[in-house]
């Protein structure tokens, strides 16, 4: 396994860092939003890298998993829930001290994409954001001020004997049904010592634990969770576009997947 470590590239150490650099660190751990439309990149399948300018429903989404304790979160596909959440943890581990983070994908083509957009994103960070990371591996970063991220699939037990800061979980509605049940059990008494968990996903129906956690926090004022929904509707999308869409899909699959309804 490839390792990276500052003491093996070119990066300044701390000691090393101008006095506008040291601000402008300070100016990101701060602000996550500031830190993302700032600094974060991502790979333009037709422009090449470009910056990550949030839109307003990611804005939104970060305040939320910033401020909730245990967030689950639906938005429609291809709106960036992924991408924005992978750099809210980034953020999360390179300014925050002693945090043990891990985020989960439901299957090895969303993991796969995942690890490659993490590395994407540490890859073009600049140099003096790059000297606070001190080891940088496909499926793991260890931050200088003690923090880890970590990124692997969904499975049974991948919870077991860690003591984590945070979990998030990508797609968790179309996992299998009884792996999410089992990751419940996983997950709960890690809640229950202090870790968040964090769950997004376009839905998947009505009959399995993703529903369920979504409609005990809609709908119950002691739940674990926060809920946080954005549609179609709240993004900037043409009329036109989703009269064709809908059309395209038919109404039941446009209901799901892109103003999240669970049919």
């Amino acid at each position: 396994m490839k390792i990276i470590s500052k003491r093996g590239r070119t990066n300044p150490t701390a000691s090393l860092l101008s006095r506008d650099q040291l601000v402008e660190i300070q100016n990101c751990r701060s602000n996550p939003n500031y830190f993302i439309s700032t600094y974060i990149k991502y790979l333009d399948v037709t422009s090449g890298p470009q910056v990550l300018s949030p839109r307003n429903h990611q804005l939104e989404y970060v305040n939320n998993l910033h401020q909730a304790r245990n967030l689950i979160a639906m938005m429609p596909r291809q709106t960036g829930s992924t991408i924005i959440s992978i750099a809210f943890m980034l953020w999360e581990a390179m300014f925050t001290d002693n945090q043990r983070i891990l985020m989960q994908g439901v299957n090895v083509g969303n993991t796969k994409t995942m690890c490659d957009t993490l590395t994407f994103m540490l890859n073009h960070l600049p140099n003096f954001l790059r000297s606070l990371i001190s080891v940088q591996r496909r499926t793991e970063v260890v931050f200088s001020n003690g923090s880890f991220l970590r990124v692997g699939a969904i499975s049974p037990n991948s919870m077991r004997g860690m003591s984590l800061t945070r979990a998030y979980f990508d797609c968790f509605a179309y996992a299998p049904p009884p792996l999410q049940q089992s990751m419940v059990f996983e997950f709960m008494p890690a809640m229950a010592q202090g870790c968040k968990i964090n769950l997004t996903s376009v839905p998947n129906g009505p009959n399995n634990v993703f529903a369920a956690i979504w409609a005990d926090a809609c709908s119950s004022k002691n739940s674990n969770f926060t809920a946080f929904k954005r549609t179609v509707d709240d993004i900037s999308y043409s009329v036109l576009w989703k009269h064709r869409t809908q059309a395209m899909m038919g109404q039941a699959a446009y209901s799901r997947e892109y103003m999240c309804e669970f049919v």
